[in-house]
């Protein structure tokens, strides 16, 4: 029978190495989606402003779109804030 300390000298992958590797990855795609959805909702809330100063759309519509600009927002935050990459 092989001696486990031999194994690890071999350069060999532990068994549970490359699950970990992959929710290391997972962990990054998330913080990056969620660093994403964050800055995507930045950008809404100019638009939302420039529509309504415009008259495209009025304020009502104008207050709505700059909601779902915070929502979409905070969906990231949480994503991002889940995760805690570096």
């Amino acid at each position: 029978m092989p001696d486990p300390g031999r194994i690890a000298t071999l350069g060999l992958p532990r068994p549970g190495a490359l699950s970990s590797c992959s929710k290391i990855k997972d962990s990054m795609t998330q913080h990056g989606l969620g660093r994403a959805l964050q800055f995507l909702g930045l950008l809404v809330l100019p638009f939302a402003i420039a529509s309504e100063l415009s008259d495209a759309v009025g304020l009502g519509k104008s207050m709505l779109i700059a909601a779902g600009g915070a929502g979409v927002f905070y969906l990231g935050y949480v994503l991002q804030a889940r995760t805690q990459v570096g």
